[in-house]
């Protein structure tokens, strides 16, 4: 069990890592998006703090998979806010040249 919360622990940190790159490119964009809050709200109430470590019926423990689960949200959310973000600047690159 103080594995689970450990592994939870990890993932916890590399959220912290993921959501603070998210933050900090809304905050630089002046963007006050669902993003935005989305990101501090899973940041806060991450599985880490919130989810007791109880075994799954196939000995996985609830917090480590809920852990895994906020930090593949995290990610989804940063890649589609680099790729709006290239985009934008694609654009942007074309309508100067052009």
């Amino acid at each position: 069990m103080s594995n689970a919360v450990a592994i939870s622990g990890t993932y916890w940190i590399v959220s912290i890592l993921v959501g603070g790159v998210i933050i900090g490119l809304e905050v630089y964009h002046k963007r006050w998006s669902l993003i935005l809050a989305l990101a501090v709200a899973l940041l806060i109430f991450h599985p880490r703090w919130t989810v007791a470590a109880l075994y799954m019926p196939d000995c996985t423990f609830i917090n480590v998979q809920a852990s895994q689960a906020v930090l593949a949200v995290l990610v989804v959310m940063l890649g589609y806010r680099l790729i709006k973000i290239l985009l934008a600047f694609r654009r942007t690159a074309q309508s100067a040249s052009g």
